[in-house]
């Protein structure tokens, strides 16, 4: 792991971290070792700007039961080594990290997984809820479950853009277009945020001009917030491939509302 990256865990001892992949794990440090080319004997430098780090992981059995949030795969194993697989979005809490006493390079970090009744990442998941699952006039009410949609605005506002485009993608091909166009309209509006993110304007363009056919469907009149925030970032596209003429009357059209 990057120093950097290190250094970034280590600040955010108490908080939650979520896993974007699935998470293989072992139950024998030896083995875990032996992945970095450590022994009893001799270690491999890392790289300059890098660092090894050990996850030491306390899970509760019963969690898996409840959330099937990891699973024993040892009998599919190639190695004899306890495998312990997390799955995709697994969240854990880090407890503290720490530096091995004879090695520098060596760092471990703490941390232990939550489940769906730990009372304080609730609390942080309604914090995140409040600052970015403002999903145009349906606001997230307290107890409403989030949708794919609402998912991908956190993951669009903490940098996971390809994550945020499978699920968008995942949530279009459940719509129907006759009943679902406000929802389309959104997908097809913050699909066009991904590809602005990525600096892709001339895409984000095409995605929004899509969204704004969408929605007229429904608002002909653009009295609905979603088309004002398309207006806004469709203005910006065009500013950034410098097409001022049209950025202009992108701009000006969302002062008239």
């Amino acid at each position: 792991m990057s120093t950097s990256e290190l250094h970034s865990l280590k600040e955010s001892i108490g908080q939650f971290i979520s896993i974007n992949s699935f998470f293989s794990t072992s139950r024998s440090p030896d083995i875990a070792y032996e992945f970095l080319g450590i022994t009893a004997n001799s270690i491999t430098i890392p790289p300059t700007g890098f660092e090894y780090v050990f996850f030491e992981i306390d899970a509760d059995p019963n969690l898996s039961e409840r959330t099937s949030s990891f699973a024993d795969i040892s009998e599919f194993s190639y190695f004899d080594e306890g495998e312990i697989l997390f799955m995709f979005g697994s969240m854990f809490r880090l407890n503290n990290a720490r530096c091995d006493s004879n090695n520098p390079h060596i760092n471990f970090l703490s941390m232990s997984l939550c489940g769906n009744d730990d009372e304080q990442l609730n609390n942080a998941f309604s914090v995140m809820k409040k600052e970015y699952l403002q999903d145009g006039a349906k606001s997230n009410s307290e107890g409403e479950e989030p949708t794919l949609i609402s998912l991908s605005i956190v993951l669009l506002n903490m940098g996971y853009l390809t994550l945020a485009n499978k699920f968008l993608s995942r949530m279009l091909k459940t719509l129907k277009y006759e009943l679902d166009a406000v929802d389309i309209g959104k997908c097809y509006l913050y699909i066009g945020d991904v590809y602005r993110q990525k600096g892709d304007f001339r895409r984000s363009r095409y995605w929004y001009a899509k969204a704004l056919k969408t929605f007229a469907r429904v608002f002909p009149n653009d009295d609905y917030p979603s088309v004002a925030a398309t207006y806004m970032s469709l203005g910006h596209s065009y500013s950034k491939i410098t097409d001022w003429k049209l950025a202009s009357w992108y701009y000006t059209d969302l002062r008239s509302e």
